[in-house]
């Protein structure tokens, strides 16, 4: 009778902890789930349902100002739809085979007005990014190894023309990019992949690529931020920011930041330290 106990209870636990698993991101028992995040300027607010699923993201531009971005959701618990309050735009999120393959934008007055598509490794990773989403027409993404941390987004103008390879990469022979972003990661959990089934960031975190969204979402967080711009012959580097954070635990809770600019000869420029921080739930299943 002891026995059978003990196979019930180990059956029951797991019948639980498999009903409240989210499908992107698995939350250990000792998990939280970022509610505000803060970079120097004014927060990111977020909200969730009971099923931990977010449902509104306030982004305050403005002292009290700010759109509010709600979320809905299919039976299967992914994002589906995302009103923003402020401007009467709204998105689509459009799935084949179990991935995100489109985000069609929307407007109640013009209908269809554009999208964002996207292209992944047999890792199931994004490598390419196309359509309105960012300054540039499309943007390709390189990752560290097997892990979800991308370590290089290059920005090209003009329609793509390279084919996926199964490393992860892109590869466009008859274009350069204009735009090369490098980055480096520290190994704690980065509080945006705690926000659920979310398999991008549906806002943007740059200071420079503003209304630049949907990029993937890695699993640390970034230390170093590099951006190189192009002449005719070479790269340049022009930008580069460095992050430094303080830990409870596995999360970062508060951030400072360096952005520098680089003068044409390469030296160091102008230089800006901004203060942040993070703010979680704690979960319990």
């Amino acid at each position: 009778m002891k026995h059978y106990a003990i196979m019930l209870w180990l059956a029951m636990s797991i019948m639980v902890i498999s009903c409240n698993k989210h499908d992107h991101v698995p939350f250990p028992k000792d998990a939280r789930q970022v509610t505000e995040a803060l970079k120097g300027g004014y927060p990111l607010r977020f909200q969730y349902n009971s099923q931990r699923l977010l449902t509104q993201l306030s982004m305050q531009f403005n002292p009290g100002i700010g759109p509010n971005v709600f979320f809905t959701y299919d039976q299967q618990k992914r994002p589906i739809r995302e009103t923003d309050s402020a401007s009467g735009y709204y998105n689509q999120y459009i799935y084949l085979g179990g991935k995100l393959v489109r985000v069609e934008k929307y407007t109640n007055l013009a209908g269809f007005l554009g999208q964002t598509s996207f292209t992944y490794d047999n890792r199931g990773r994004i490598i390419q990014k196309v359509g309105d989403a960012t300054y540039y027409d499309y943007a390709n993404y390189e990752y560290y190894g097997n892990s979800q941390n991308v370590k290089r987004t290059s920005y090209f103008d003009g329609s793509p023309t390279g084919t996926a390879a199964s490393k992860g990469t892109l590869t466009a022979p008859t274009a350069r990019a204009s735009v090369i972003e490098e980055y480096t990661y520290d190994n704690k959990i980065n509080p945006y992949s705690t926000i659920g089934n979310f398999p991008v960031i549906p806002f943007w975190v740059s200071d420079y690529w503003i209304l630049v969204k949907y990029d993937p979402i890695p699993e640390n967080n970034i230390l170093t931020q590099k951006f190189y711009g192009r002449t005719d012959s070479t790269y340049f580097k022009f930008q580069e920011y460095s992050f430094t954070y303080g830990y409870d635990g596995k999360y970062p809770v508060t951030l400072n930041s360096s952005r520098t600019l680089f003068n044409p000869d390469g030296s160091p420029g102008w230089t800006e330290n901004k203060t942040g921080g993070y703010t979680y739930d704690k979960l319990s299943w």
